[in-house]
């Protein structure tokens, strides 16, 4: 387990252009061979270019002009709608296991994947399939959970397979299926970058490595490899796409819980896999990538302070934090972030009393929210989703104006719930024991 692991933790749902990211206590090779049945995995060929890039070994293995680019597809988002009623609901039955509980919810074209441990019947698997929005039909598919182009849906980490699995979204069936990736216990994600389709991988027993992959076979074009440096091993701790690029903040350790170092953050052209060091930033001495949705990078600084990054120019401006938000961030209390169109959200404080603040990117300020007193903050898809003690509510991040709401008395629970994903069609919420579609009266 990373250093990254250990202290950060996604909470709610990573939307196609927005990132909530929580701070607290706790925080594969791929081949590329000819065109594939679903069913065969695709093995590796060798590459037709080796060449050192910064500490980075680039491979490629064919030529990328021939790859149509793809562009990642976007759900509308819901809304002006008012209060939401109940649409339908449906009963699961409750994983009892230990571990991590891995789940999940997107929006596709033509219904909501989702992905969770828990089973809608005692003998059926694990929920990871599609669910029609309408009326909670469900439809078990393998590999659904991931990003999308609007064509195809690319597995991503949160599955927990050793295989990665191209997915039809018209058919649902399986298009071309890699070994190793990913593995459970690594930390593992695909982007969709500039028309480019990216997966990093960071399972320690093999090379960490990012990859370009042609989207139609799964075929590697080109890949960037980590090796040991002066006897040390160097690794991937996070990845963060901008609109137009991958940053990539690498590590080199001898004994990942013993001596663990951040050495330094690079910047990848999605396309040509070309590399460039940031050595003018690495000497603020970076805590951790926050994420990003557009053009500007937001990183969380050893000070605990914020830095914004542009992409463009690799501009670096530096805001100093409060000391009251330090002090949650040193002793490793939860602190929530959210981002959207260049705008970081930071949530902080003691139960039941929150504080929630704004970093616009283009003033460089930090301002408070004073009206979201003791209020939950969660993202889905280009909404801020508050959740109080008489409502759930759906704003606009750009004009805080209200969306549309839902009262708690119609949300059948005895414990607690979250909005697992919303768009045009409704919003998905999950219970101790129910998932709850709520919609336009």
């Amino acid at each position: 387990m990373t250093r990254q692991d250990k202290l950060f933790k996604t909470r709610g749902i990573i939307a196609t252009n927005i990132i909530f990211v929580v701070i607290a206590i706790f925080a594969t090779s791929f081949g590329c061979g000819s065109k594939n049945k679903p069913e065969e995995l695709i093995n590796e060929i060798a590459p037709t270019v080796v060449e050192n890039r910064s500490v980075w070994v680039f491979k490629q293995y064919m030529e990328p002009s021939p790859v149509k680019p793809i562009e990642q597809w976007v759900p509308k988002r819901m809304e002006d709608t008012g209060q939401l009623v109940l649409k339908w609901s449906k009963d699961f039955i409750k994983y009892e296991g230990h571990g991590e509980k891995r789940e999940k919810a997107i929006g596709l074209p033509n219904g909501w994947g989702i992905m969770m441990r828990d089973r809608f019947d005692k003998d059926e698997g694990i929920i990871h399939g599609i669910i029609d929005p309408n009326n909670g039909n469900y439809k078990p598919v393998f590999g659904i959970i991931g990003k999308t182009d609007g064509q195809r849906i690319y597995q991503d980490d949160n599955s927990g397979f050793t295989v990665s699995t191209c997915v039809s979204v018209d058919s649902l069936e399986k298009l071309w299926v890699r070994d190793g990736y990913p593995v459970a216990g690594g930390q593992n994600d695909n982007y969709i970058i500039n028309g480019s389709l990216l997966y990093s991988d960071n399972y320690t027993s093999k090379p960490n490595s990012i990859k370009r992959v042609d989207p139609e076979t799964g075929n590697v074009i080109w890949s960037l490899e980590l090796h040991k440096e002066n006897g040390k091993e160097i690794g991937i701790d996070d990845c963060t796409p901008t609109k137009n690029y991958l940053w990539v903040f690498i590590s080199s350790y001898t004994d990942p819980e013993k001596d663990y170092r951040i050495e330094a953050l690079h910047k990848i052209d999605p396309q040509s896999g070309e590399v460039w060091p940031m050595n003018d930033i690495n000497k603020i001495q970076i805590y951790s990538l926050l994420g990003s949705d557009n053009n500007e990078l937001f990183v969380l600084t050893q000070e605990k302070d914020i830095a914004v990054i542009n992409e463009s120019d690799d501009k670096l401006t530096i805001i100093q934090t409060s000391s009251e938000f330090k002090k949650f961030a040193n002793k490793n209390m939860q602190i929530n972030f959210a981002i959207v169109n260049d705008r970081l959200f930071i949530e902080y404080g003691p139960h039941g009393n929150l504080e929630h603040y704004v970093l616009d990117a283009k003033n460089k300020k930090i301002e408070e929210l004073e009206n979201w007193k003791s209020e939950y903050m969660s993202m889905s898809n280009n909404t801020l989703v508050l959740s109080g003690l008489k409502q759930i509510t759906g704003i606009d991040p750009i004009t805080f104006e209200q969306l549309w709401w839902i009262g708690q008395e119609n949300i059948e629970s005895s414990g607690g719930f979250y909005t697992m994903w919303t768009d045009w069609r409704g919003v998905l919420i999950k219970t101790d024991n129910k998932i709850m579609c709520f919609g336009p009266k």
